[in-house]
């Protein structure tokens, strides 16, 4: 957007007003970010960031129960440790059961909340993904919350085990499977929220 606007040569929108827009309420300017662009790609750096208009996890999720892919490391694991610092119950999904273990220790230590849950799923197999959500439906009858984080990015062509090409199959066709299969139990927890990440 902010080499659209240039192009029509308006000026970019500014940090303070995407993060009101982001938290829907004003953002006082003093309390902003200083900011400064570098370059022709108007690549925007961020200083002294004032942590104090966002959200933090002081907010309550007790009672919700989110579910977040890719838990075992990198932001779907910063997700998921929040996410039980909020008091929610968080289903992590990984692919390799002994690093989502792993995680899932180290997320329930830190956070001190035992209702961690860990369901292994291969997200290129759509199988897989069917098998997810039954063993999901089996101990859980609410879901407030879907994180659809898992993602990966594979070299050459390679195929999923139902022949198609794997990047798409992990990265477009998982999130949306699994989130179709999971609606009507998002939509009967009435405050559901889907998310999905880009990897």
């Amino acid at each position: 957007m902010i080499h659209e606007q240039k192009a029509r040569g308006a000026e970019p929108l500014s940090f303070t007003a995407f993060i009101a827009a982001c938290l829907g309420k004003a953002v006082d300017e003093d309390k902003s970010v200083q900011a400064y662009r570098k370059g022709r790609n108007q690549l925007v750096l961020f200083q002294d960031v004032d942590i104090s208009i966002m959200p933090t996890v002081n907010s309550s999720m007790q009672g919700k129960i989110c579910m977040v892919t890719g838990a075992n490391s990198g932001i779907g694991k910063a997700t998921a440790l929040a996410l039980a610092q909020m008091g929610a119950t968080v289903v992590m999904v990984c692919r390799d059961r002994a690093r989502g273990e792993e995680a899932k220790s180290e997320i329930t230590t830190k956070s001190r909340n035992n209702a961690v849950d860990l369901l292994q799923a291969d997200l290129s197999s759509q199988q897989s993904i069917r098998q997810l959500v039954e063993n999901f439906q089996h101990h859980y009858t609410h879901l407030h919350v879907l994180i659809n984080n898992a993602g990966a990015a594979f070299p050459g062509r390679r195929e999923s085990v139902d022949g198609l090409e794997m990047t798409f199959a992990v990265n477009y066709l998982a999130p949306f499977l699994l989130t179709n299969l999971l609606l009507d139990v998002l939509k009967a927890s009435c405050t559901s929220i889907g998310l999905h990440s880009d990897g």
